[in-house]
């Protein structure tokens, strides 16, 4: 299971559909909107965020989103490039403050280290196909 489909899964959870809980999750730069757009779902995932730099529309884009978001509705976030590299990703140095301003200030961050899970899999599948051979 992706990392952003769990997440919206314990969101659901914790806070249950029968409440009127809207989780919206961006996949890939294509979002299925909610009812109420971005801005009315309590829960934001975005997944696989900032893997490309950010062009001039996207980034007025998602600053826009962000302080439409901030400290009134939950975003997540995730993505496979550290923290710090983020800045640059975003590109404009201005815009990059402003929405890193939103996102990191009253965050929770839970950094992953170690392997990938995806290769991790694929060394285990292989082993154990050399074994049955």
């Amino acid at each position: 299971m992706r990392s952003a489909s769990a997440l919206g899964a314990v969101a659901l959870n914790d806070f249950g559909e029968g409440t009127g809980t809207k989780v919206e999750i961006a996949l890939d730069r294509q979002t299925e909107r909610a009812p109420g757009g971005l801005e009315g779902s309590d829960v934001l995932i975005v997944d696989d965020w900032a893997m490309a730099p950010m062009n001039e529309v996207e980034r007025r884009d998602f600053l826009e989103v962000c302080d439409d978001r901030y400290q009134c509705r939950s975003t997540i976030l995730t993505s496979q490039l550290p923290v710090a590299k983020w800045h640059a990703q975003i590109g404009d140095p201005t815009l990059a403050d402003s929405i890193l301003d939103r996102l990191v200030h009253n965050a929770h961050r839970i950094e992953l280290e170690g392997e990938s899970l995806r290769k991790t899999r694929a060394r285990n599948t292989a082993s154990d196909e050399e074994l049955q051979s």
